[in-house]
């Protein structure tokens, strides 16, 4: 039997201090992977011995996962909180990209510029084949799509329940066959029934969950292990000035035309790997050991804080700070490739801390709280 302070906890609702320092986690682990990707771009190079660190960073790209699981597990929590930023942002960026001559936005019409803005600020990029100003924004589109699609799920249960279970058994499997990078999202909202509402899981998860909710470090580490491995197997990952990633290919130099990372090279594998997640996810928002207070310690509760702006902004941070390194760390200073990727990441780190920082205590919180304000009026 649980007690109310438990309930309380794994409320989606509630503040959960466990997913705050995943978010945090999830954040780092992203902007390192970018970080170590530029870096390389920028002509950097990693010495023959450590090729093996194209897998190794490729690991850090499962944060975009939790990310999607976390959403899954809150759904519509943070919708209202993120889309100042993303509007402030994309907004910045339109007014300056044709003054920068970017490709895709060179020689357009103002009328066709501010069409692809309009496509932006909705979010169109991503699940569409649209050009995006804001290369992070790709996962947004989709998690957009994936609050519709459970706002659309919520309103038939109640009233048209075949019409759900329509959505829910034969347009959601289709969904995720053509767009695989959503399972994350499935995987979280699996998470949330298997902690919060067991009577409505199928009974093949009932029998099962005992031992998912059996509160262990060891499970925990060993099912984000096999999860990022698995993940990292998925990837074709040979950064030598282009990205290539799941058979993708963009130009860092472009910061509006990365392609998102599908992870269909092996589609199979990315549906088996996160099972393992999800064991993951659900260990991290259950445990109260050593996994609980790694996550709980007061760094990671600060960027889960920060953690959207970090992630909108750490991006064009990365494109107009990599020409310093290209031309003054590698060409000028031949620095080799360790000194080279720690200095940037240092700078970038601090300057994405203190614009994010800003950005959330101006745009997240400030503005989000008179969206709400205007929502509930």
């Amino acid at each position: 039997m649980k007690t109310n302070d438990t309930e309380k906890l794994l409320s989606p609702h509630a503040f959960n201090p466990n997913i705050h320092g995943l978010r945090g986690l999830a954040v780092l682990f992203v902007f390192f992977f970018h970080s170590y990707v530029v870096t390389l771009s920028a002509g950097a190079t990693v010495p023959p011995h450590f090729l093996w660190l194209d897998k190794l960073f490729a690991c850090f790209n499962a944060g975009v996962d939790i990310f999607f699981m976390i959403s899954g597990y809150l759904i519509m929590a943070s919708l209202i909180r993120i889309y100042p930023v993303l509007l402030f942002l994309v907004t910045f960026l339109f007014l300056i990209a044709p003054h920068l001559h970017y490709k895709w936005t060179a020689g357009l019409t103002p009328g066709e510029l501010f069409a692809h803005y309009i496509s932006n600020i909705l979010l169109l990029p991503g699940v569409f084949p649209l050009p995006r100003i804001l290369g992070t924004a790709w996962t947004l589109s989709y998690e957009f799509c994936f609050y519709f699609f459970s706002a659309a799920v919520y309103v038939f249960w109640k009233n048209k329940r075949g019409l759900s279970y329509l959505l829910l058994y034969i347009a959601l499997p289709l969904f995720l066959y053509f767009y695989p990078v959503m399972i994350g999202f499935a995987a979280g909202t699996s998470a949330y029934f298997v902690i919060n509402r067991d009577w409505q899981l199928p009974l093949f998860l009932r029998k099962i969950k005992p031992f998912l909710l059996y509160q262990s470090d060891y499970l925990a580490a060993i099912a984000l292990l096999v999860y990022i491995v698995l993940l990292s197997l998925n990837s074709d990952t040979h950064f030598t000035g282009t990205v290539f990633y799941a058979g993708q290919a963009s130009d860092w130099l472009n910061l509006f035309s990365s392609q998102p990372v599908q992870g269909n090279h092996q589609q199979w594998l990315v549906y088996f790997a996160t099972l393992f997640g999800a064991v993951f996810f659900i260990q991290a928002t259950i445990n109260k050991r050593r996994l609980a207070g790694f996550l709980q310690n007061r760094y990671l509760q600060y960027v889960g804080t920060i953690s959207y702006s970090v992630y909108m902004w750490h991006w064009p941070l990365f494109s107009a700070m990599k020409m310093i390194v290209g031309k003054l760390l590698i060409d000028k200073l031949h620095f080799s490739f360790f000194i080279t990727y720690s200095i940037f990441t240092f700078a970038v780190l601090c300057t994405t801390l203190v614009i994010a920082h800003l950005s959330n205590v101006f745009l997240e919180k400030k503005v989000g709280r008179y969206l709400k304000q205007k929502f509930k009026a």
